[in-house]
């Protein structure tokens, strides 16, 4: 069970949403969702819940960078257009409303790294974790994760999925013809999977 950051700080759980095996090649790739739902107590527009979420997403990015890299890891902080966004968002709030962001994303930090412990699990000097905004055209692929942490040797990776003023847990998008597994992780869906979910979906 993953843990969903709530308006007072407390704790919801949610679930893992997808981890799989490639036998083939010998090494198990593990991607999986958290979602993170920041609260402020405020009613906003759809473009002020843009704002926020970028601002959120980007504190959730930078603060675990900043922590892991006060921990002595190999830590970086992936620049993209994705990063560069979120960052403007981030910088447009008061000083005040900024630490509200900051201290909301590290509330989540000694619960994650206790539940994934390869956030910090460097396994030698060349070890590097990189911490990545995904691009928004991802989730129309099915990859609802805005925050991704990821390793080369081994092969590892988890993403977060950020809520901001917001309890709904954000899911993959199924459907009878979107095969997440090859889109996301190279490992297409079985015919096991299509035979049971076409039926649902078709429905």
């Amino acid at each position: 069970m993953i843990p969903c950051l709530t308006k007072r700080g407390g704790l919801k759980n949610i679930k893992t949403q997808l981890s799989c095996k490639n036998t083939e090649d010998n090494f198990e790739v593990k991607k999986k969702i958290t979602t993170f739902a920041h609260k402020i107590p405020t009613t906003m527009a759809q473009g002020d819940q843009v704002k926020n979420g970028k601002a959120f997403e980007y504190a959730i990015a930078n603060t675990y960078t900043e922590y892991l890299s006060q921990l002595g890891l190999n830590v970086e902080l992936v620049e993209n257009p994705a990063l560069e966004v979120a960052r403007e968002f981030f910088k447009a709030f008061t000083q005040e409303e900024q630490k509200r962001f900051s201290a909301a994303a590290y509330q989540t930090i000694d619960t994650m790294i206790r539940l994934e412990p390869g956030l910090s699990a460097q396994k030698n000097a060349e070890d590097s974790l990189k911490v990545i905004l995904n691009e928004d055209a991802s989730g129309e692929d099915g990859d609802v994760r805005d925050v991704v942490f990821s390793r080369k040797a081994p092969v590892w990776e988890v993403g977060f999925s950020a809520k901001n003023n917001n309890d709904a847990v954000k899911h993959s998008r199924l459907s009878s013809v979107l095969d997440f597994g090859k889109s996301w992780v190279d490992v297409p869906c079985s015919q096991v999977y299509w035979d049971a979910i076409s039926p649902i979906l078709n429905y």
